[in-house]
């Protein structure tokens, strides 16, 4: 759209969209008998929300969307208001991350990082690069990345504990592993270094081509 269009939004379609679930009853099901810890991203705000410039997200427009989504999100995934949102233990920052005892041995730390992220970068870019901006490979990213890594090897270690990270994706799912490099394999239960990651998808977008993939691996900022 160009610059000086005037911007429209079609609120039939945003209707048509919540007027979907009515025609999905095992989802409403499943939603109101499964528990479940929620944390938002992106698109719970604008596509990429966090990996503009600050130029754009002090604007007023886009301050505005985002602590409209803030309200939403804590109310609807967490049952509480920004007002009261510390008193109902959520913590950070400026975000509102949570953490969830699930039984004796089972700590979940879900974390906001989309309230607090915060890089350089340009608006309008293309939707495969305006993705490989959230990446934690990004080269604005690298250095949160290793330092997160580094404290829970230190505090799994230290707790004789294991970490695993949970993470999603619109394009694509997988599962990758931190390990102890020697000769000889540590074996699993032996290994303080030991981290799965697990990334669950949707698929609700195309998934990329295989050689892109393999290119945004190659490439990675290490």
């Amino acid at each position: 759209m160009p610059w000086n269009e005037k911007w429209t939004y079609d609120f039939d379609e945003s209707r048509k969209k919540a007027e979907h679930w009515e025609y999905r009853p095992e989802m409403k099901r499943a939603l109101g008998s499964i528990p479940s810890i929620m944390m938002w991203d992106d698109h719970d705000i604008f596509d990429s929300a966090g990996s503009y410039s600050p130029l754009l997200h002090q604007s007023p427009i886009m301050k505005g969307l985002f602590e409209m989504a803030q309200k939403i999100r804590l109310l609807f995934q967490h049952h509480t208001t920004p007002e009261k949102a510390r008193e109902h233990r959520l913590f950070g920052y400026q975000g509102h991350s949570l953490l969830a005892r699930c039984g004796p041995n089972l700590l979940i730390l879900a974390a906001d990082g989309r309230t607090e992220q915060q890089v350089n970068s340009i608006f309008g870019l293309s939707g495969t690069y305006d993705h490989l901006l959230d990446e934690w490979t990004y080269v604005n990213h690298i250095t949160e990345c290793n330092d997160v890594l580094q404290r829970f090897q230190n505090l799994a270690e230290k707790n004789k504990i294991q970490v695993t990270f949970f993470s999603s994706g619109v394009h694509c799912c997988g599962v990758s592993r931190f390990r102890t490099r020697r000769i000889e394999p540590f074996a699993p239960n032996q290994d303080p270094k030991l981290m799965y990651h697990i990334i669950s998808s949707a698929i609700v977008h195309k998934p990329p081509l295989k050689p892109f993939i393999q290119a945004a691996h190659l490439f990675r900022t290490k």
